[in-house]
């Protein structure tokens, strides 16, 4: 039901950097190809730029080697332990996670995230749900409670979930995946009034949200206002052609649309 934990948390989560000025990414990349494998620094370095350029399978190597060279090295395992949770290995990700934590005596928000996220992608929500609600004070910036929110709804308690979602919104009027995550909890619980405000107030935010025209459309079905909804689906359709539930949803609204129309000139 809740927007992916990734989507919402892990993409503000970063690579610890060490002490270096890379410039041009690639151009360091190739330096650091000469280097020798077991140089510490140069495997940190260049577990970073591939990091830094999305290669997370590259980066998980190197950060690999970094932590076979320097063990005890907690920077290093909170680094490999991130760019095993980019290429979804979740139960080596959190073990790394766990291990920065372990050696680092300083409160590690970013590897508690990443083990809740661990958790939360393993549908383990209870045990993700402590994890959370523990480093939830040492997180300003919210993502700790939007991962309890998911959790809650994930554990199927979906009004605290709701009321969780509602108050990161309250702080933050335009998180689109607090409010994506709304719209999906409405429709679980059948709230079509509260379906219908939360995708307006995405498609103010995006007139081109595929999930706010989906969550209007659905409402109209809902109240069998087939007239709308065939032009929302329509608008799907044109922003994204090869969408085939919108497609079928068109077809199964213009034909009740007609039928009305046949039943109101009888």
């Amino acid at each position: 039901m809740p927007v992916n934990a990734r989507t919402a948390i892990a993409e503000d989560i970063e690579v610890a950097p060490s002490q270096r000025s890379m410039g041009e990414l690639q151009e360091a990349l190739a330096n650091l190809s000469t280097r020798d494998t077991s140089d510490a620094q140069a495997c940190a370095m260049r577990g970073e730029i591939e990091f830094l350029l999305g290669r997370h399978y590259d980066a998980a190597l190197s950060f690999t080697s970094l932590v076979t060279a320097e063990p005890d090295y907690a920077s290093a395992h909170y680094n490999l332990g991130l760019a095993l949770l980019r290429i979804e290995r979740w139960d080596r990700a959190a073990a790394e996670f766990k291990e920065s934590l372990r050696m680092d005596d300083r409160d590690n928000v970013d590897a508690c995230l990443g083990i809740g996220i661990c958790l939360l992608e393993q549908h383990r929500p209870e045990e993700a749900l402590t994890v959370f609600e523990q480093c939830q004070i040492y997180d300003p910036q919210g993502r700790a409670a939007f991962g309890r929110a998911a959790a809650l709804a994930m554990s199927g308690r979906l009004e605290e979930a709701r009321l969780a979602f509602e108050r990161l919104l309250q702080s933050d009027p335009i998180h689109r995946e607090v409010i994506t995550n709304l719209m999906a909890l409405a429709a679980a619980t059948g709230d079509i009034q509260r379906l219908e405000g939360y995708s307006r107030m995405l498609l103010e935010l995006d007139p081109q949200s595929l999930d706010a025209l989906q969550g209007l459309a659905n409402v109209a079905f809902l109240r069998m206002d087939f007239r709308s909804a065939a032009r929302y689906c329509d608008q799907i359709m044109e922003l994204a052609p090869d969408c085939q539930e919108a497609s079928h949803n068109f077809a199964v609204a213009t034909d009740k649309l007609m039928t009305q129309l046949r039943g109101e000139r009888t």
